[in-house]
């Protein structure tokens, strides 16, 4: 993370919109992504950029709406053989 001497702001804070995302980590983002996990990801980052501080989010709302979007939900994995293409 590099801050400017004209805003003293870094990096990161400067990428305001999915097109300015997209235009600075696209690609890499993409090596590391695999084409199965792609829409979580792309899930992931829909929920904290709708719910970004610049909205008037705060961190404690944020938390409380994961908290309330994954209640009574359980997560499960697979045995070892029961993938679908074993």
């Amino acid at each position: 993370m590099f801050a400017t001497r004209q805003t003293a702001s870094s990096t990161p804070t400067r990428l305001r919109t999915p097109s300015q995302f997209s235009s600075a980590a696209w690609s890499e983002f993409l090596q590391h992504c695999g084409e199965a996990h792609l829409h979580r990801y792309l899930s992931e980052f829909d929920f904290r950029y709708n719910r970004r501080t610049a909205l008037g989010v705060t961190d404690t709302e944020r938390h409380d709406q994961l908290l309330a979007m994954i209640e009574g939900k359980r997560l499960t994995y697979r045995r070892i053989g029961e993938a679908s293409h074993a």
